[in-house]
């Protein structure tokens, strides 16, 4: 309802909004003075009613101190019958010093019920004053006298307030009416001007019509501001023709050149689209090339594996202490070189084969790479405490690999003689901050008791056969840790190391929990 008032009252003109208002105002002051007027009045009229009939209590007190010296009922009756003139007592009372009823009048037709006794004063109760006056005679209390009242008079008072006030209302609305409807035009009349110019700017798009106006108040402000502002657009619209017909010859330029380089990057995306399948062609080639070299090549390193080993089985003992210390070397090098054949294929072939990521249970997987260890565990004495790891999106058989080489790591690079010490542990972050593009992140931490390294060498030991040590002192081909960072990165996260030299390592990977649908390595 309100909602719809308000409505209503945005939709009228300006002229009917000022008159309304001045109206609103009116009647509001017209009331609040009104009722200021009559509630004081009626304060004070009650004041003088109570101050009257105290008066009358008093002196129905001392025509009477002589009967309630007496106690004479009769003669205390004959004097409240003296009362019966003034029509607006409606009961009056006499009490002896005792409390008791001496003698007592009722109007006629009114209900009378016998009052609690108070202590001096006037009372005002809903339509009627009670007034109780104590009778003394030399400061000695004899007597009592009760008088009730009606209060018509300040009724018919209220009436004639009432006459008053509508009488008030009506001159001053009347008045209020005339004087606003006479100058609302003082504001109305210039804004509803603006507000033609503005309509006929609107629908004519001519920017040269201007308001007219004669004021320097807010108004007079108005309207010059929106003749400033006309010759803005007026000055804009004419620089945007001239714009309009320069960017007209300009396109005519410009599409010449474009259909040129559209024609030069049509012919360059076919030149692009060739090398691109001859590139595909050459790493196709590059792969098979790979696949028969490794092929060819562990082939006579089997052979002499296989052969080496019979020698060493059938004639050790006719060879010489030298003899014997050629043939292991020969041995040990023929399997490092098998080592490092298979590695290398593993690391160039680790994206040639395209898998679906499913869920992946990691501390299931690290417990079965920890079986791997058993043997090298127990060898050193060591110890890897493996923590709650949660389920990624991830392909099983590369992470099988990232944690058996990262737990390879650091187990081999133990410090002489000290057993061997592993944690593993995992902690789930929100997708918030720098991560926040790629949802919530795995941080897998493995943490070893070894001989760390020095915090320069950082990117050096993520890259292919790139050792910190020499292969006497710890064995491997420098490739596990790099095999690592491209399963990670192929999974979309990320690997790095925390180390001091003598003081262990910490390695950090962060993974994805959730891949998009469409990953896979």
């Amino acid at each position: 309802m309100r909602a719809s008032v308000l409505q209503k009252f945005r939709s009228l003109s300006i002229k009917n909004k000022l008159i309304i208002i001045t109206m609103l105002v009116s009647i509001v002051s017209l009331l609040v003075a009104c009722t200021a007027f009559i509630a004081i009045d009626a304060l004070s009229f009650r004041r003088k009613i109570a101050g009257d009939y105290t008066i009358f209590a008093k002196v129905i007190g001392g025509a009477a101190s002589e009967v309630l010296q007496l106690k004479d009922p009769e003669g205390a009756n004959e004097i409240l019958l003296s009362i019966k003139e003034n029509r607006h007592i409606v009961s009056a009372v006499l009490y002896d010093s005792e409390g008791k009823v001496l003698g007592q009048y009722h109007r006629e037709g009114w209900p009378f019920t016998e009052p609690d006794l108070k202590k001096d004063g006037d009372y005002f109760l809903e339509s009627h004053l009670v007034i109780f006056h104590t009778v003394k005679l030399r400061d000695i209390p004899i007597g009592k006298v009760y008088l009730n009242t009606d209060l018509q008079g300040l009724a018919t008072r209220f009436k004639g307030y009432a006459a008053v006030v509508s009488l008030i209302l009506i001159v001053g609305l009347s008045a209020a009416f005339f004087i606003s409807h006479k100058l609302q035009s003082v504001i109305s009349d210039p804004i509803r001007n603006l507000a033609e110019v503005a309509k006929r700017v609107s629908e004519q798009k001519d920017y040269s019509l201007r308001a007219e106006y004669d004021y320097r108040d807010e108004i007079g402000l108005l309207i010059s501001g929106f003749n400033d502002m006309l010759d803005q657009i007026l000055i804009r619209d004419m620089a945007l023709t001239q714009s309009k017909n320069n960017l007209e010859d300009l396109v005519k330029m410009r599409t010449t050149t474009l259909e040129d380089e559209i024609r030069s990057r049509e012919e360059g995306e076919e030149r692009l689209r060739t090398f691109s399948e001859k590139l595909q062609q050459r790493n196709r080639e590059l792969q098979d090339f790979a696949h028969i070299s490794s092929h060819d090549l562990q082939e006579p390193l089997r052979k002499v594996i296989v052969f080496g080993t019979r020698l060493k089985g059938k004639y050790a003992h006719v060879l010489d202490v030298q003899g014997k210390d050629y043939l292991d070397r020969i041995l040990n090098g023929t399997h490092r070189m098998q080592g490092l054949i298979t590695d290398l294929l593993t690391f160039s072939r680790l994206t040639e084969h395209v898998h679906p990521f499913v869920p992946v249970d990691l501390s299931k997987v690290a417990h079965e790479t920890l079986s791997v260890f058993g043997a090298k565990l127990e060898e050193t004495g060591g110890s890897v405490h493996l923590g709650a790891l949660p389920t990624v999106d991830a392909d099983p058989v590369h992470m099988h690999q990232l944690f058996h080489h990262l737990i390879e790591n650091a187990l081999k690079f133990r410090r002489p003689g000290e057993a061997p010490k592993v944690k593993i542990g995992g902690e789930v972050l929100l997708g918030n901050g720098k991560h926040s593009s790629i949802g919530n992140l795995l941080k897998i931490s493995i943490n070893d008791n070894g001989i760390g390294f020095d915090q320069k060498y950082i990117d050096r030991i993520f890259k292919v056969f790139q050792r910190l040590h020499d292969r006497t002192e710890y064995e491997g081909n420098g490739i596990g840790l790099a095999l690592c960072q491209k399963i990670v990165e192929h999974h979309g996260g990320s690997i790095t190391a925390k180390s001091t030299p003598g003081q262990g390592a910490t390695f950090i990977v962060w993974l994805p929990l959730n891949q998009r649908p469409a990953g896979g390595l």
